[in-house]
């Protein structure tokens, strides 16, 4: 609040670091490298750049669980105008089980999307040997852990995860409209990537010079898909603390 009263507090090194430790903090939380962390404001916001980036073709097959979060089901529902079609699998129990899954994939079928801790119930899906059979039938794992991470340890270098997104609002205690997103290089390297934000391509600094000679970045890596506005102060210092 400060910052925003006394916006002379607001260095570049500030405006550069917030997001920047943000991302050391939560790539020490999967364990992954702080450049392959994807800033978001929700968990919705990393299924859609999956659901709109990845090259699905016409009759391809998302399976999801029927009673799980909206959140997980509705941006492959709207891939319908693409010829993707989304089952909705119905659970014996509460959340699925491995067989359920492994008696549901057919030929088309190319990602599974589900809850790690089922939001309405608290019951929780055998991650890793559903990842497993992903991994054996050639299905992209994508798993919401909103209502997990922060209270179970997740390690993506040993979890057969392909991608996790997350709220930062649950488990991880932030405030309202944060969140992150985390792809496994080999899937990010297969999406198209539908947005350019400038802070992607160059740093506030670069905005001082006389004449900027704008292209595209090559090597911005994951930074690419990063939520606009990552300097987001008001928020993002609330989780991962200022100097």
């Amino acid at each position: 609040m400060r910052w925003k009263v006394q916006p002379w507090e607001l260095t570049s090194e500030r405006f550069a670091g917030v997001p920047r430790r943000l991302k050391d903090a939560l790539g020490r939380l999967i364990g992954a490298p702080a450049e392959d962390v994807i800033l978001a404001n929700s968990a919705s916001y990393g299924l859609h750049l999956i659901a709109n980036g990845f090259p699905f073709a016409d009759g391809d097959e998302v399976l999801t669980m029927r009673g799980d979060f909206p959140s997980d089901i509705l941006p492959w529902l709207g891939l319908s105008g693409r010829g993707v079609v989304t089952r909705q699998l119905q659970p014996r129990g509460r959340v699925l089980q491995p067989e359920e899954i492994e008696a549901a994939f057919g030929p088309r079928t190319r990602l599974l999307c589900v809850t790690w801790v089922h939001s309405l119930s608290g019951w929780t899906i055998d991650a890793d040997a559903i990842g497993r059979l992903c991994r054996d039938r050639g299905v992209i794992f994508v798993v919401n852990v909103s209502q997990a991470l922060g209270a179970r340890p997740l390690d993506v270098a040993v979890a057969p995860v392909d991608a996790l997104v997350c709220a930062g609002w649950k488990w991880l205690l932030g405030p309202y409209a944060t969140g992150f997103c985390w792809l496994r290089p080999e899937l990010r390297a297969r999406l198209t990537c539908h947005q350019t934000y400038w802070l992607t391509m160059l740093t506030a600094d670069d905005l001082g010079r006389e004449q900027l000679d704008l292209s595209l970045r090559s090597d911005a890596g994951a930074a690419r898909w990063d939520l606009f506005a990552t300097a987001n102060f008001f928020n993002f210092t609330r989780i991962c603390g200022v100097d």
